[in-house]
């Protein structure tokens, strides 16, 4: 794991946790009576709502019995879906649309009534990383081979130059 990444990772998550733990996806409760709360989102899909069964259970007249739910596909991506939810479940500041799978990518806030969740997924975070890095050498890649064709240019014109 580059170290950008681990100091990326070490922001987000406690520093007893599990190796196995740093490396899943998270929601963190940003605000409401959850604030400082952090939920492992694994293979397993989480319901948050009302109900005391829940894995993520909100104690608010205006949070639905299960008002959404997260969940992993086959290909490892997070979606989250608005269970028919009376006030809805916003993503980003958007309202999702009833039963409809939203795809979830690291830094995504999630409100539900007065809470408010991030989003961490440490995978996603490593996958920019990686990019950014493939994007810089490219870069310097086009750049040296700018100034390699400069520098054969600048060559013709002096031997030009020379002859004349």
């Amino acid at each position: 794991m580059p170290d950008e990444l681990k100091s990326i990772t070490q922001i987000f998550y406690a520093p007893d946790a599990s190796h196995a733990e740093a490396h899943e996806a998270r929601l963190l409760a940003v605000s409401g009576p959850l604030s400082g709360a952090s939920y492992l989102v694994g293979a397993q899909p989480i319901m948050i709502g009302r109900a005391t069964a829940n894995k993520i259970c909100l104690v608010s007249a205006g949070v639905s019995k299960e008002h959404c739910s997260l969940s992993r596909d086959e290909h490892g991506v997070f979606h989250i879906q608005d269970q028919a939810s009376k006030n809805g479940t916003f993503l980003n500041g958007s309202r999702l649309s009833a039963q409809k799978q939203v795809a979830l990518t690291h830094g995504d806030t999630v409100l539900v009534c007065d809470s408010e969740f991030l989003f961490l997924n440490p995978v996603d975070v490593e996958s920019t990383i990686i990019d950014l890095a493939f994007d810089q050498a490219d870069a310097r890649a086009e750049a040296n081979s700018f100034l390699e064709s400069f520098a054969e240019i600048a060559a013709l014109s002096k031997k030009r130059r020379q002859r004349t």
